[in-house]
């Protein structure tokens, strides 16, 4: 016997699968306890970070940009482009460091 609800031909029942986006996130959990750092070492870091780390990433970044795509024609353009490529990855370095508070030096 058919019911009114299903198609004929139709045995199955619909199965939604629920989509990616409902899986639950893990919580935020810092690398370090809270109460392993000073926070003056946090305060150092900012520093770092704003005076220091983001105008140089900002200055190299554009000619790193403009170095790389001939990296794999030379190996002494690719040893450059390291390098700048560590200059423009120093904030974050910086924020990591900050949020652990570890100390400056």
């Amino acid at each position: 016997m058919i019911s009114i609800s299903q198609p004929v031909g139709y045995n199955h029942p619909v199965i939604y699968p629920q989509p990616m986006c409902y899986q639950p996130l893990p919580a935020y959990t810092p690398r370090a306890s809270p109460a392993s750092g000073n926070i003056m070492h946090a305060v150092l870091w900012f520093l770092a970070l704003l005076f220091f780390a983001w105008p140089l990433a900002f200055t190299v970044c554009s000619l790193y940009v403009l170095v790389s795509p001939f990296g794999p024609c030379c190996k002494c353009v690719s040893i450059i482009t390291d390098a700048l490529l560590i200059a423009v990855r120093l904030p974050l370095t910086c924020s990591e460091n900050m949020l652990r508070k570890t100390p400056f030096c």
